[in-house]
């Protein structure tokens, strides 16, 4: 076994050994052969000699016949053409089929000839010797025609070689003559090879001076390799120095040529068994690689610079760097230590770094082997090289060293069948297709071991830079005097120069971290510099900013009352507060509130619709030294029952109209404030204790609580973030310095106070002495923009598109704030063309970091981003491990400093789950987003989505695993799972479900309609699924898990549950027509009773409905008549209403008195 794996070693350095009689030969690359091995082979002379001995008569006897010459002609003399063609010339033939016209299969090389006076420059000679070459080489004059689809090898009997000499002497200087040869070179490498006709070697002759000229070479891949690049060199310099001194040449002869290679590796590979019981050679490897490549990943997940498009581009560069002597003799070193190559090494630290990047842990590499075992194989000109894919799953408490023995066994396997061609590998396995994807590996990696090119004196390599790379990345070293020269061929389309750069750095950072300590686990070795930590650490979070931090929020009010108490604070539809107007009724509702018991921390329920009353009740709250606890009335009663439960509230702010669906669940120790029907009453007990001198108490600090917002629970029950006064006002001091006082001056706030998106649109406002113009929704601008002459806008993305397409962005509006879903390019272009608004800020952050952590003020054509963190505020992008990722790899982010929320209310367990010590920063936190981002070099931050199933559909926060609970919950439910499918604002939910079966084993299968109701009664309308899709079973993936891209992948039909009945009057037919237009269904599977909502609706659609109703029907319907009148019946009435009204004015006041139901965005 001990001499086995000697011979494996050496021969994955390239050294040769074979036996001629009795004596032991080698031949070895230039650098490979050491004392070290000498050593070790002389100390196992003995048995290397009788294990050769075995091998070469067990080949004799069965397993591999020798190459032999093929005869070239029939018995009856005709010449043969129809030879086959070896497997890796096949595939290249493919490609070019595929690829007609493409240069990517070419292998130039350049060499500059330096001549004198007494030896001149002789064209001639060097034409003969080519010429010699060709003649001795019949892989150099073959070409590949096809037949009925098939090609064929077939060798020409002569093909002229003619050397072009193209002067330069007429350009002026040296360095216009080189850089003018670079062009050319390149023209050359690139023009494109005619398989069927040949030429497949070309060359031309380029004159920079009588003394000096540059050689270029191209060749088709097809007949050459690497290695064969060193044969043509060395018989070239062989055959130059025997014509310039007048000899013949004289070349050892070769045993057989590359057509009798093809035609014995067909014939070995797939010789049939000679019994049932056999397989042949190529059936047994294959079946190795069977197994080891079983359910091998499609892909590896490498992060890119730019997106993957589908296609095949192969344009790419190459980055070179080194490692110095010293690392690369310790690595030496470790290697023989640990029974290894030093090419299983730089190996299995590749891998190392590639699932760091990667985060996958299922890794396949490609690797070249020259496949010249063979005895006569190493002399020839033509395509032995195979491709071997090196697979390994590495695992993050693995051992460094646990993995180089792992890698060592995949080697030593993978080289044990390197016989069985890689097209062979890749039909077996059949991975899917993909145009931009090579299969089963996209990173090659190479340790050279060719033979060094010896160039004759005289003749030095002239650099032909590569434009092309094959594959997504190729790692390429090769070991010098000075250590190991490295190379990374990257295709552009996907990588910057920067990323390879700093790629690059990272492999020779682990290269020593492995070296100072080997035990270490993966997830543990370290490839950052300390440079690039403290740009990650420090530069990239630069953000401390001096401010007040005494302060409360209504403290900050009060300052702007005292400034301008006349000036208007709050405006609502035609109704308006003064700043002192607000102070007076809020100070007012304050002393009530501490009257009930209202202090520090004391969490007060604030129930209302929107009104001047709503912003009283929160400001009051605050100025008792409470926090309120926003409920919005449209909520099912049991998700406003579970918000009152779990904080606990003895107070419950509200307005009368609302009394009734409150009583279903307020507690008997509840108090109901409705301060619409008891203000009187509030107003007469404040006055009477003011009478008797008692004054609003002073108990709220900055580190108490000012709000709780309840968001989305993944266990099914919606989870309390609270925040103190100290979060918010660290977030109005950042903006006041980020936004001007003439873009504060009016803002609308148009986002209910249960998201935390309207923190910023009260609070700030009033701080900063502006004026809140607050609507029912977004929308409303829609119905009349002019009447929303407002400074700012802070909303959705999905809401910004629908204001563009309605024109309904008020003049007056120069700054908008965008945030609760990824801002696209193209809507940012929308906006700066399609507008007035000068700025467009991209606006991110959870609730648990007080509404916003980073900002970005995007212009047009730029890159999509959220920008860096506000002031104070710290990001750390971490991988699984909690380790630092660098610029450009994704992982999650991680918030730290002055927004982040006390915790979760009585959700101890979670907060300590979510809310984790900080390890940059000693006894602080940092809270986990669960968002998965990565840093740009600039110091953006670049969002890519949700790492668990949490997403956001028109700017919701929606927990997917809440509406699966409440479905799960189903008594005709097995299991669900809900995904979201689309983009933007078509973006939608789909919950896909398994029915129970009865006591008879038959299916009870229940309606959409039933599950919509089922979730309606506990969820808010933005949560409920579009489609409900019922499925035998949940796919899964091998390791068990759900397989949810399957499921958003999968297509859904949105089609209606109701009987149909079809339209029957103009009005129902011309509404048909517009649902199924926006909502892309098609007209005959919408009925008059289908609502529009259940069909897959949603308010932003609901505005295109409206502007499409009006221009079919020309009429104008109230954009809250879609949110009474559901069904199309419902809406074809109120249509034909106004149709009416429209023919007899004189009514049209009692039309005017109409009243919708009103639903929020």
């Amino acid at each position: 076994m001990a001499t086995e794996a000697f011979l494996k070693k050496i021969n994955t350095l390239g050294i040769k050994l074979w036996l001629e009689g009795s004596q032991l030969k080698f031949k070895a690359p230039k650098g490979t052969w050491n004392n070290e091995i000498r050593d070790e082979l002389v100390a196992n002379k003995a048995q290397v000699i009788a294990h050769l001995q075995a091998q070469l008569a067990n080949q004799q006897n069965t397993d591999v016949p020798p190459i032999t010459p093929v005869a070239r002609a029939a018995s009856d003399g005709t010449v043969s053409v129809d030879f086959p063609l070896s497997f890796s010339q096949e595939r290249l033939w493919f490609i070019d089929q595929l690829e007609s016209g493409s240069a990517n299969y070419s292998i130039p090389i350049a060499v500059t000839i330096c001549s004198a006076p007494d030896k001149p420059f002789n064209i001639d000679l060097i034409e003969r010797a080519f010429n010699l070459i060709i003649d001795r080489h019949e892989n150099l004059r073959s070409i590949f025609p096809s037949r009925n689809g098939k090609a064929h090898q077939q060798v020409l009997a002569h093909m002229p070689f003619k050397l072009e000499s193209i002067p330069l002497t007429g350009l002026a200087s040296e360095e216009a003559r080189l850089q003018h040869v670079q062009s050319l070179c390149q023209t050359l490498a690139k023009a494109p090879f005619d398989l069927a006709h040949g030429p497949l070697i070309k060359a031309k002759i380029f004159e920079l001076s009588p003394y000096k000229h540059v050689l270029v070479l191209n060749m088709h891949h097809i007949i050459s390799d690497g290695w064969s690049m060193g044969i043509l060199v060395k018989e070239f310099a062989c055959i130059m120095d025997a014509l310039q001194v007048g000899r013949t040449p004289v070349l050892p002869p070769l045993a057989f040529q590359y057509l009798d290679y093809s035609v014995w590796q067909r014939q070995w590979l797939e010789d049939k068994a000679t019994s049932s019981n056999e397989q042949s050679m190529l059936q047994k490897q294959l079946t190795y690689w069977k197994n080891k490549l079983a359910g091998v990943p499609e892909s590896l997940n490498l992060p890119t610079d730019f997106p993957r498009v589908n296609n095949s581009s192969v344009s790419g560069r190459r980055e070179c760097f080194s490692i110095d002597k010293v690392l690369t003799q310790q690595l030496k070193a470790f290697a023989d230590k640990q029974g290894c190559t030093l090419y299983m090494l730089l190996l299995a630290i590749f891998k190392v770094l590639l699932y760091r990047y990667s985060h996958q842990e299922d890794i396949c590499i490609g690797t070249p082997v020259a496949n010249r075992h063979y005895e006569g194989t190493e002399s020839l000109i033509g395509l032995f090289i195979n491709t071997l894919v090196l697979r390994d799953k590495l695992e993050g408490a693995q051992s460094f060293t646990a993995l180089l023995a792992q890698v060592k066994q995949t080697c030593l396997e993978a080289f044990e069948h390197q016989d069985t061609p890689f097209e062979k590998i890749v039909d077996m396995v059949q991975p899917q297709r993909n145009a931009s994807v090579s299969p089963l590996f996209q990173v090659m990696f190479v340790l050279q071991n060719t033979p060094n090119i010896s160039l004759s004196e005289g003749m030095e390599a002239h650099p032909i830079e590569a434009d092309i790379s094959k594959f997504d990345m190729t790692l390429e070293f090769n070991e010098g005097e000075d250590g190991l020269g490295g190379s990374i061929e990257y295709r552009d389309t996907l990588f910057s120069a920067q990323t390879i750069v700093r790629l690059s750095k990272h492999f020779a950072t682990l290269c020593q971290a492995v070296i100072n300590k080997p035990a270490t686990a993966l997830n543990e070795l370290e490839f950052m510099g300390t440079a690039e930590k403290e740009q990650l650490l420090t530069d990239f979070n630069n953000t401390h900013t001096v401010y007040a931090q005494d302060k409360c929020i209504h403290e900050l009010f009060v300052t702007q009352v005292a400034r301008h108490p006349e000036k208007t604070a709050v405006v609502f539809e035609g109704e308006a507060l003064s700043y002192q107007a607000l102070y007076d009724r809020s100070h007012t509702l304050a002393i009530y509130l501490q009257s009930l018991g209202v202090q520090q921390d004391s969490l007060v329920g604030l129930c209302m619709g929107r009104s001047l009353d709503m912003i009283v009740g929160m400001m009051g709250i605050l100025l008792a030294g409470g926090a309120y606890v926003p409920m919005d009335p449209d909520y099912p009663q049991e998700r406003l029952a579970h918000m009152l439960q779990d904080s606990q509230a003895k107070i419950l702010l509200s307005e009368e109209k609302l009394v009734s669906k409150l009583r279903g669940f307020t507690a008997q120790n509840t108090q109901v404030v409705t301060i619409d029907k008891q203000w009187p009453e509030i107003s007469d007990f404040v006055a009477a204790m003011q009478a008797s001198h008692v004054t609003l108490a002073k108990t709220a600090t900055p580190k108490n609580l000012a709000y709780v917002i309840y968001t989305s629970g993944s266990t099914g029950k919606a989870k309390g973030v609270a925040i103190e006064h100290f979060s918010t006002v660290a977030l109005i001091n950042w903006a006041q310095r980020v936004y001007s006082a003439e873009e504060l001056s009016a803002v609308l706030a148009s986002t209910s106070i249960s998201f935390d998106l309207s923190v910023f649109e009260v609070f700030l406002t009033l701080a900063s002495g502006g004026k809140v113009v607050l609507v029912s929704n977004i929308l409303a601008l829609i119905e009349d923009v002019h009447q929303y002459p407002v400074s700012l806008i802070n909303t959705v993305p999905s809401a910004a598109e629908e204001l563009i397409k309605s024109n309904a962005l008020p003049s007056t509006v120069h700054t908008i704030n965008l945030a609760g879903e990824p801002l696209t390019p193209t809507l940012v272009d929308k906006l700066y063309s399609n507008s007035t608004v000068k700025k467009v800020y991209d606006l991110y952050g959870p609730s648990e970091d007080t509404t916003y952590s980073t900002f970005a003020l995007r212009v047009p054509g730029a890159p999509q981003t959220i920008g860096c963190p506000i002031d104070n505020t710290q990001m750390y992008i971490l991988d699984q491990h909690d380790n630092l990722v660098p610029v450009g790899i994704p992982g999650e982010l991680h918030i730290a400093g002055h927004g982040l929320a006390r915790g979760y209310l009585n959700r101890a367990e979670l907060t300590f789950e979510k809310f984790v010590p900080n390890p940059f920063q000693p006894d602080q936190c940092m809270y986990k987003t669960g968002d998965l981002v990565r840093w740009m070099p600039d110091g953006n931050i670049e969002y890519l989505g949700r790492i668990d199933t949490q997403v956001k559909i028109r700017g919701f926060r929606i927990e997917i695993g809440e509406i699966e609970a409440r479905l799960n919950e189903h008594s005709e439910v097995t299991e669900s799972i809900v995904v979201a499918q689309g983009e933007g604002s078509e973006q939608q939910l789909i919950a896909y479900y398994v029915a129970k079966e009865d006591q008879n084993g038959e299916l009870k299968e229940p309606s959409s309609a039933a599950l919509k109701r089922h979730i309606q009664t506990s969820l808010p309308d933005y949560m409920l699924p579009a489609a409900f899709v019922s499925l035998e079973a949940i796919p899964l993936m091998p390791n068990g898990k759900v397989n949810r891209r399957a499921l958003e992948e999968r297509r859904v039909s949105l089609t209606s549950n109701q009987a149909y009945i079809g339209p029957r009057n103009e009005v129902e037919e011309q509404l048909t027509v517009v649902w199924a237009e926006v909502l892309g269904l098609e007209p005959e599977k919408i009925g008059i009773n289908d609502n529009f909502f259940e069909l897959g609706g949603h308010s932003l659609l609901s505005t295109q409905v409206i502007s499409k109703i009006s221009d079919s029907l020309n009429i104008k319907v109230p954009l809250k008549a879609l949110f009474s009148a559901t069904t199309l019946v419902d809406v074809a009435e109120v249509c034909q209403a106004i149709r009416t009204q429209n023919e007899k004015p004189a009514v049209s006041d009692a039309l005017n008195e109409v009243e919708f139901e009103e639903m929020s965005l």
